[in-house]
Order: C-alpha cells, then structure tokens, then sequence
C-alpha cells in the first residue's frame, strides 16, 4: 500500500483515553484516526484506587507501551502489528483493550486505503498471504462491489443461532439458526407483530415486482416463464438483521424453556414447535425437498423422455393435457427461504469423552456408535443442518472419526469442529518446497477462536496461505467453508463483534454462523450489539446496489463482449470473421445484454447450423397435422358435451356457441395458433426460449427433446435478421 503506521500519542480526556494514530503516507505526515477508549478498558494498566490517578498511570504506561511499537509497519500488514501487540500486552487482564485496539487499527487502515475497514482486511489477507488475482475466489470472500455481485452474496450473510436448550455444560446447547431471508417469511409479521416492516433496498422495484407477478396466472405458465429477477431481489431486506433478531426470541419464546438432556428428544420438541408457528415454511421446505431428491429427478427425466418417444411417433393421443405436464413453479423468494430455519446442535463432546468412550444422556457408546446416532439425528429431522463439536479433540481416531461422519451425512449438514489452530501444521511428508500438504479437514468447517481478535485470526489464515508453497486452494480445504463466531462461550467479545465480523465476511466460507448468548441476557433490547454488524451490511449492499457494473477494473469479468468475441474469432484464424462475427455474436447473446456467457458459449455444441429446408417443410406439416389432431379432439368433446345435455335450452346455447367457436378454429392457420402460443406478452417478437416453450406446450418432438439442439437450428432458421429474435413477419414467411 505504500502507507505505514507512525508513533502513537496517548491523550488522557474527560472520559476516554484518547489515541492519536499517525501514519507515513508516501513521506507525509499525517493524523490517521482518533481512537477514544473507556477507562474500564484499562484497568489492569494501573493499581491505583484513586480515579483521576488510575487514568494518569494507565495514560503514562499506554504511551509508553503504543508511542513506537507499530512504527514502520504496513497497515495491512495484519500478521506483524498482531504479532507485536500480543507482545506487548498479552496479559489476560489486557484482552479486552488489545481487542478494543485492533478493531480501531482495522478502522485506520480502512481510512488510509480509501476504503471500508472490511476491504482493508481483504486487501492484506491477499497482499500478505501471497495470493494471485486468479486464486482471490478460492482464498478470500467474492467482491461485493455492483450489482451482478448481489446474486452470488445472496445466501452467504451471516446467519444467527439462538440458544433454546441448554445441556449439562455451558458449552452444550441446541439452537434455531435462522438466515436472513427468514424475516421474508410469511409467518414472521404475526410472530414479530406491530413492529414488523420490511425495509427494502428498493421500494418502487418491489412494488413493480409484486405487481408483475400478481398478473401472472401461476397455475398455467411454465417456470422459464417467469421474469428475470431484478437485481434488488437478490438484496435482504435492510434492516433483515433486526427482524431477525426479533424472529429468533419469538421461536425462543414459543419453544418454552427446557433441558438437552437427550438430543433426539429435544430436537423433536423444538419441531413440534416449528410445525406450530411455522406451517407455510415447513410445507415449502417439504415441496422443495421434493422436487430436489433424485427421486423426483429420475421421474421428471423418463417422463420427458416418454412424451419425447410418444411425440416422435405422431401419436393421435390428446389425452395427456398441457397440465399433467406441468412441473411446479418455484420462485426466487421460495428458493432463498429454504433453509432459511434449522436447527443447530453443540455436541461438547470433549466433555462427554473419557476412556475411549462417548457419555450422553448416562449412555456410553463408542465413536462408530456415536457416528450412527448422528447420522439417525440428521434422518429423523431434516431440519438438523449443523452439529459442532461431534468428536473430543483428545479421541485418537478424531480425524478419521470426522472424515466417517462427513461421508455418512448429506451435503446440506454442516459440520464444525471444535478446534482452533493458532499456527498450521506442516507434514514431515509434504514440507518440500512446491508439494502441497494433504487436506485432512476437507468439508469440515472451524469453530473460530474469537480471543484471537480479528487480526490474529486474519493472521492465522495468512499463515496457512504460506505454508502451502502456493496451493492457496488446499488451504481453504484446510481451514473448511463454514465457520462458526461462538459469542455464547465468549460473551465479553461482543463490543468487537464489528471487527470480528471484518474477518469473517472476507473469507470464501460458504457459511458464518453467529452463536449468540442466552435468552437471559440477549433480549429484545440488546439487539444493539448486533448494529456494527448491521450497519456493515447495509453499507455493503447500498454500495454495490448503486453500481450496476464494477468500478474495479482488475476485476476479471468471465463473459466476453462483443469485441472480445470478434478478436478471438480472427486469433483463432476464423476466415469470416468481418462478414459474419458480429452476427454469430448476436445470436449468441441470448439475455441480450451485450456480452456472452459461458453457457451462452456453449450453445454452439448443440447445433451443426441452421436447419434446411426440408426441416422447415417437416415443421410444416407437423404443424398441419397438430391442428387436424387438436380440431378432431375438439369436435369428438363437442360431440360428447351435446348427447350429455341433451333436453335443455341453456346448455344448446351454448353448446351452439362452443361449435361455432371451434369452427372459426378450425379455419385459423395453424401458424397464427402457434404463435399465440409463442408471443404470450404481446411484443410482437419472440426469443429462442419462448419459441421452444411453444414447441413443448404443442408436443413437437423438438421442443421435447431434452437437448435444445433440434430446436435451436429451427430456430435459426427463421431468425431471417440474426438477431436472436423472430418477428411475426419473420414467422409467417414460412
């Protein structure tokens, strides 16, 4: 950065100690922050009883501790200025102030880099770890810097555990996690009651999205039918923490207090209790369930498969309606609410372990029996997502005992070992330059040791970068993708919880999970302690909800627009790029947003080229004989509906009415019918997807074919202009 720290002048105020922070920018001098500490911070500097005096000797001794104990450092350089203050004020007694310190250091850094105190943590954990522009995805947090950016952070917010049992030890409990997208719930506004508002990023976006989608018929489109979701959909409502802090004391309060005594019978009456209180989240995670088990999955595949085999030999069968081929819609919202309430379980099982066997509940059982009564918790209760602790860190099979259990439950459980590194550990085996050590802790995630303070546990990561010789990616396996902040067990670091949370939002975890104290001292009322945190996140998602693309212009974008596309046909030694690049790169564009995806790339797999004539006069007659099929099914059900109500005047009128309908069907090109089906919104114009979803709804065995192949060079064949869009004119040419 080219900034560093200068000498410290300790000042004593009327109720702080105030610490002036200089720095070294480039050669100028300058006053970097003011750092205003409470004098019960720094009780154990001095002895004194007297007030005035404790405040003048802790003053003294701070200055001569800070004045130039961090001259010359880099201000991102988190490992040597935590290395340093550990030295110089490692008493226990002093914990809290060097807590206190390093969140404001972060702060200074944040303001001489220009930037957040959560991107300075970023910008060291790179610089210091050695970690190249391509690895960044793989060693610290995604950038959350534009819009594109809200998608992928969507579901990596911190999520919130509140304690509902408490077992025979302080650290053995049972908590409700709960995710952000949970204050969406339908059930949350009667839970949380008069103070529930939802505070969206967006007001006018979401009011035109919630009117958009109050149009749509959801009980006849097709999924790919629906919007594209708007950018502000991928935001969790602005003040989502508090609600969710909200939410969680009233699950708290329904759940009633109780013991954990025997995990299994605890876990089925806090679901009892979910069932109660939440009947529309239960049923929505049992619908996604459903449609997400490889069951329904191979079900869905032979279905297709069947109707994809009866279409291609022209079967005269109308029986099989357009509904019974309908899949169920799933929106953005229900996807985001999935698992948005679980259940977390706190093992403690060092507690538990002594003589080689495992004690719960009077019940003594071994590691493999152990690791079967965990695997019949998480089938018994789906909503079972994250056990921590399972194993005690003195079982000599912990390591092996960890991988068993990891392969013994499903993905969507989290698991979190009890144990915190403070240095890596390098095997003898693997310390030569250039190998990389074996992964012994892949998919199992780190309960994170929070007296550390954030810049030990930033250094802590660097560390493990290094040792890997540059195989950063075999560090993140090391340290797991899912962490856990136990603020339950270490309640006195909940005033740096904003530093803490610097951290822990710059890793790539896939999951950071906040264990917050009992309902005792975590009330409605101290949901201030959670507004660092909060005031983080809105800041992160304002920001990057004002950008609609990244100013960061080392940023890698992996979609190539269109001038990329042209230069790497030409490199390429495409012999037409002139005459032809410009068009292939149009079509290619499907979301017509002026760049091509990989995905979008790979369309060119699926085609030999445009379909010929003789594929379109096939399309043709296929078209024919689909409304002779639909006009005789029409006639035959005329027929039926007449002999049925045959005596009575209304019912002839009508029936009158229905003949003469199916008449002036029966004269209407089959062309302008298959349009209707393609052109729903009425623009006149119809993409690939809509063409598609209209061959489906029609039977044509292109459009249920699973491989768009056969479609898409149809397809291509009418988009006469190359614009990856058919007109009506274009339509009707053939």
């Amino acid at each position: 950065s080219g900034i560093s720290l200068d000498e410290f002048r300790v000042l004593q105020g009327q109720d702080h100690i105030i610490v002036e922070v200089g720095a070294d920018a480039r050669s100028a001098q300058l006053l970097a922050h003011r750092i205003f500490l409470p004098y019960k911070l720094a009780k154990g500097l001095s002895e004194e009883e007297d007030p005035e005096a404790q405040a003048a000797t802790a003053v003294m001794i701070l200055q001569e501790l800070l004045g130039s104990l961090l001259l010359g450092v880099n201000v991102l350089d988190f490992q040597e200025i935590h290395q340093r203050l550990a030295d110089a004020m490692g008493a226990e007694e002093l914990q809290a102030l060097r807590a206190a310190l390093v969140g404001e250091l972060l702060e200074a850094a944040g303001r001489l880099m220009d930037c957040t105190s959560g991107e300075a943590m970023r910008a060291g954990i790179v610089e210091f770890g050695g970690v190249q522009e391509e690895e960044e995805e793989e060693c610290v947090a995604p950038a959350i810097s534009c819009q594109k950016d809200l998608e992928v952070w969507q579901n990596l917010w911190p999520q919130l555990c509140f304690p509902v049992r408490q077992g025979s030890t302080a650290k053995r409990r049972l908590f409700v996690g709960l995710s952000l997208w949970a204050s969406t719930l339908p059930e949350a506004k009667d839970l949380i009651g008069s103070e529930f508002h939802l505070e969206h990023i967006d007001e006018a976006a979401e009011e035109a999205r919630l009117a958009a989608l109050a149009e749509l018929n959801l009980e006849e489109i097709d999924q790919d039918e629906l919007p594209e979701p708007e950018p502000h959909e991928y935001c969790p409502p602005l003040n989502s923490l508090e609600l969710t802090c909200r939410l969680g004391h009233a699950l708290g309060d329904k759940a009633g207090a109780g013991s954990l005594d025997d995990f299994a019978t605890s876990i089925a009456e806090l679901r009892q209790t979910i069932d109660a209180v939440l009947p529309l989240y239960v049923q929505n995670e049992k619908k996604l369930a459903e449609l997400q088990s490889e069951d329904y999955q191979a079900q869905k595949k032979a279905a297709a498969a069947a109707r994809f085999k009866e279409a291609q030999h022209d079967s005269d069968d109308e029986s099989v309606s357009e509904d019974s081929e309908k899949e169920p819609i799933v929106l953005l919202q229900e996807e985001q609410q999935q698992s948005s309430v679980y259940f977390a379980l706190h093992a403690d099982a060092d507690a538990a372990f002594e003589d080689g066997c495992y004690t719960f509940n009077e019940t003594q059982m071994k590691q493999a029996q152990l690791l079967e009564y965990y695997e019949k918790l998480c089938k018994d209760e789906p909503l079972l997502r994250c056990i921590i602790a399972p194993l005690a860190q003195n079982d000599p099979q912990l390591q092996a005992g960890l991988q068993a259990l990891r392969a013994k439950l499903p993905s969507s459980v989290s698991l979190v070992d009890d144990f915190c590194l403070s240095e890596p550990k390098v095997e003898e085996e693997s310390c030569d330059e250039g190998e990389p050590a074996p992964v012994r802790r892949g998919g199992i995630g780190r309960l994170l040791d929070l007296r550390l303070t954030s810049l030990g546990l930033a250094t802590q990561r660097i560390q493990f970068l290094k040792a890997e010789h540059g195989h950063h990616n075999l560090a993140t396996a090391e340290l797991g993708r899912d962490s856990v902040l136990d603020f339950g067990t270490q309640e006195e670091m909940m005033p740096v919880l904003g530093s803490l949370m610097d951290f822990a939002l710059s890793t790539p975890d896939h999951c950071r999970r906040l264990l917050l104290p009992g309902q005792d001292c975590w009330g409605p009322t101290h949901n201030d302690s959670l507004q660092p945190l909060s005031d983080r996140m809105r800041s992160m998602l304002l920001t990057a909800y004002r950008a609609k693309k990244s100013a960061n212009k080392r940023k890698k974008n992996k979609d190539l627009n269109k001038m990329q596309f042209c230069e790497g046909l030409r490199r390429l030694g495409y012999g037409y790029t002139d005459d032809y690049a410009e068009l292939i790169f149009d079509f290619l564009d499907q979301s017509g947003n002026g760049s091509i995806s990989p995905s979008e790339l790979q369309m060119l797999e699926l085609v030999d080229g445009a379909g010929s004539l003789e594929d379109l006069d096939r399309l043709r007659m296929w078209l024919c004989d689909w409304k002779a099929r639909r006009a005789k099914a029409a006639a035959e059900r005329a027929e039926k509906e007449a002999e049925a109500a045959a005596g009575g005047h209304e019912e002839e009128a009508l029936l009158t009415a229905r003949a003469a309908e199916a008449e002036a069907q029966k004269k209407r090109s089959p062309l302008a019918e298959l349009w209707q089906y393609m052109d729903r919104d009425g623009s006149g114009e119809a993409s690939f997807s809509e063409f598609r979803r209209a061959l489906r709804k029609a039977r044509h065995p292109a459009g249920l074919n699973p491989n768009k192949g056969p479609a898409l060079e149809l397809f291509m064949c009418l988009d006469i202009q190359v614009d990856g869009s058919i007109v009506e004119g274009e339509f009707y040419c053939f």
